[in-house]
């Protein structure tokens, strides 16, 4: 029997029921308290925002846009240079 290429659903249905319907300032602390991200001053989250990693970093002022998913296998580091936004204008 063949194995499947990828060993994780593409789509995460169980982090988005669990942190994407969250207000900012509650996913802001469920994210530094249950899985020890590092979150930066005045990070905010729109409504089904999401970052998945297994050690993630968000600079001060980052802003991570309404159903944006920033997936990493590893490590997902972002630090703005003035202010990033992710979701919105990403290329």
């Amino acid at each position: 029997m063949s194995r499947p290429l990828l060993h994780k659903p593409r789509l995460p249905l169980g982090h988005l029921l669990v942190f994407g319907w969250l207000p900012s300032p509650l996913k802001r602390w469920a994210y530094r308290t249950f899985l020890g991200y590092r979150i930066g001053r005045r990070v905010r989250f729109g409504f089904g925002g999401v970052v998945i990693g297994q050690t993630v970093e968000l600079g001060d002022d980052v802003e991570i846009g309404m159903l944006a998913l920033q997936h990493r296998h590893h490590e997902l580091c972002v630090v703005p240079r003035d202010r990033d936004r992710r979701g919105r204008e990403d290329p």
